[in-house]
């Protein structure tokens, strides 16, 4: 508390001093704040996660109505002859690749980890937005390990693939 001219101010407490920086001088020391862009779009985050949510629901259900629809291998043209809709059940990784299951969901907790934490520091609602296509494809790969059964035990389920392209 400080006395001037007859009136009491109180002291500045411990935290007052923010430096433009993103640090606050205090008696114990300074603490870090995280670094956000003075512009960052307001609503990035839940933009983003919106995004994710819708994509995620549109992802499911389309898969389950391609397993309902079409043929495992069979090729439906749909651009000619070289785009169209052919159902793989897919145990592996990005075109069939194979490693352990647990790799897979292990890979996803990053993903997801790594984008959450990235989001509050976006610069434009455009990286938001592929922030949230990211998610969404993260999380509905890893929903697909963990319900449609592709073996026995945990995370051994399959990803429905629907589109192909050339050869792939």
């Amino acid at each position: 508390m400080t006395e001037a001219a007859g009136t009491v101010e109180p002291a500045a407490s411990g935290t007052a001093g923010l430096a433009a920086s993103g640090t606050a001088d205090n008696a114990e020391g300074s603490e870090t704040f995280p670094d956000v862009p003075a512009d960052a779009p307001v609503g990035a985050v839940g933009i983003a996660y919106a995004l994710a949510s819708a994509i995620v629901v549109l992802d499911q259900a389309t898969k389950t109505l391609v397993l309902d629809v079409l043929t495992p291998g069979r090729f439906v043209p749909w651009l000619g002859g070289g785009v169209g809709w052919q159902l793989v059940l897919n145990p592996g990784g990005a075109f069939g690749l194979p490693a352990p299951h647990w790799l897979f969901l292990a890979v996803t907790v990053v993903v997801v980890v790594v984008v959450a934490r990235s989001l509050p520091r976006v610069p434009t609602l455009l990286h938001a937005a592929a922030y949230g296509l990211l998610l969404a494809g993260a999380l509905g790969n890893a929903i697909d390990r963990l319900v449609r059964a592709g073996g026995p035990g945990f995370g051994r389920g399959y990803v429905v693939d629907f589109v192909a392209w050339g050869g792939f």
